[in-house]
């Protein structure tokens, strides 16, 4: 069991230097979530409206993104489809949305959190 750890451990940090050396595929004025080692890195990102915003897989397991704050309806503010490894989606949505502060979580996974600061445009 301490031998799975450790290997989980070494595999966690391997795949965060990935995520921090990669280039992003997002233009200069957008941004990137990344799922690695059970984790979304950035865990707090700052996006202006109008802006995309990508979320990328880079974990061993499938992943969503989905806003803990409620929108119009009763539904999540934001989702994602529940997405395979190496897989890339743009979060649709954003720019309907009144800047705020939005949290998020994966469903497959509620320890995996994060927070979206959302700004107007040019803010």
């Amino acid at each position: 069991m301490r031998v799975n750890r450790i290997i989980s451990a070494v595999l966690a940090t391997a795949l965060l230097a990935a995520v921090a050396s990669s280039p992003t595929p997002a233009g200069p004025l957008d941004q990137r979530i990344v799922a690695a080692a059970f984790q979304f890195v950035p865990a707090e990102t700052t996006i202006s409206r109008g802006q995309l915003l990508e979320f990328t897989n880079l974990d061993v397991a499938p992943h969503n993104l989905i806003a803990l704050r409620l929108g119009r309806g009763g539904k999540p503010a934001f989702r994602t489809d529940t997405i395979g490894a190496g897989t890339t989606v743009v979060l649709e949505g954003l720019d309907k949305l009144p800047p705020g502060v939005y949290d998020y979580t994966c469903t497959l996974h509620p320890a995996m959190l994060g927070t979206i600061f959302l700004e107007e445009a040019g803010g």
